[in-house]
């Protein structure tokens, strides 16, 4: 499995004309590709979409940039935000530009207790930007095996999908299980976040509480949920209304990319 992802990104980088870069979230995934990527050239751009809130979920990866010593971490505002609720789960959603599509990505916000939480709707008013990139070429750990806490299973088209208008998407571990990426980062000694995952009886799994994940937010999106009552409580205003029938909202959020199941 090593080989065959090196030698997928192996013939991508040498075909002129490519401007990479990697989307990295300091996950597990994440962490198998970017040190793949690296093995056959170490200056790819590394794309890191952060929150501006609870910055602390991001010390991990503050860790491997320096460790690392990554030449160029990009982080980009997003383009516009929605509400999305599915099977009784609500999360934001942010679009993010590139070339003329949009990379639709979730934002989970949680209750957590003992944790100081954000509003939901100050997310979804964070700066918006419309970003003009030189990529054309897009590395992800995305796998087949994926399955999205809205969505579902999420199956892959190809190792390899060229779209019109949107950078050619490399998903150089397609194929691998979750077993293959924990014995890769285990055999190649790649750093894992050890206050996001944890080993038990031998098996390597995310931790339940969500506090070291950088996919969560701790906080608090009541008045953006549909509901019955007019209003909610809130930890920042006591109670205000609901608000879910006044905000964008978008039903299926699946990135052109990824095949419907």
């Amino acid at each position: 499995m090593k080989e065959q992802a090196l030698n997928l990104i192996r013939r991508v980088l040498q075909e002129p004309g490519n401007q990479p870069a990697v989307l990295w979230s300091s996950g597990k995934d994440s962490m198998a590709l970017l040190h793949l990527v690296r093995q056959v050239r170490a200056d790819v751009p590394v794309i890191l979409l952060r929150e501006p809130w609870q910055p602390q979920r991001y010390a991990f990866a503050n860790r491997i940039i320096e460790e690392w010593q990554l030449a160029q971490v990009h982080d980009l505002n997003p383009q516009s935000s929605f509400v999305c609720t599915r099977n009784g789960h609500t999360s934001l959603i942010h679009r993010y530009q590139f070339g003329g599509k949009g990379l639709d990505l979730p934002v989970d916000i949680e209750e957590l207790p003992n944790t100081p939480w954000v509003c939901g709707l100050d997310v979804m008013n964070r700066p918006k930007a419309t970003s003009q990139s030189a990529w054309n070429v897009l590395f992800s750990g995305a796998r087949s095996a994926d399955a999205d806490q809205l969505l579902g299973a999420m199956p892959l088209i190809s190792d390899l999908v060229r779209q019109p208008g949107f950078p050619t998407m490399v998903f150089p571990m397609r194929e691998w299980s979750d077993s293959q990426t924990w014995d890769y980062l285990e055999t190649e000694g790649v750093p894992i976040q050890s206050n996001r995952y944890e080993k038990r009886d031998g098996r390597w799994r995310e931790r339940p509480d969500h506090a070291g994940n950088p996919d969560y937010l701790a906080g608090c999106v009541r008045c953006l949920q549909p509901g019955e009552t007019p209003s909610v409580s809130c930890f920042k205003h006591g109670v205000v209304n609901r608000i879910h029938d006044m905000v964008p909202k978008i039903e299926d959020p699946l990135p052109f990319y990824i095949a419907k199941p």
